[in-house]
């Protein structure tokens, strides 16, 4: 499941009263898999381009463990809000194998 969950685990370090990164813990310990972090573990990737905010990855993708032995690649294609300006946020694009 995914899509605009409007939290990120970069808010708290420009918030630090804020405690988003309680979402992706209780998230781990359900059994959820965070599709771009299991690729990119070193951190976010933005998803989320309006103005001079800072690269928050507000987009997520999630899946659980068995659906994770599958996953090849999550990315985020920023082009179509980067350069095309079609959206403020972009897409994460998954590839599975089959």
């Amino acid at each position: 499941m995914g899509g605009d969950w409007n939290t990120t685990r970069l808010w708290d370090h420009y918030h630090p009263r804020a405690s988003e990164i309680d979402f992706f813990h209780r998230a781990e310990r359900h059994g959820w898999v965070d599709c771009h972090r299991r690729f990119h573990p070193e951190g976010e990737g933005p998803t989320w381009f309006r103005g001079n905010d800072p690269p928050y990855q507000n987009d997520h993708v999630f899946c659980d463990p068995e659906t994770a032995t599958r996953l090849v690649s999550c990315e985020i294609d920023a082009h179509p809000a980067e350069s095309l300006g079609l959206s403020d946020h972009a897409p994460l694009v998954l590839e599975l194998r089959a």
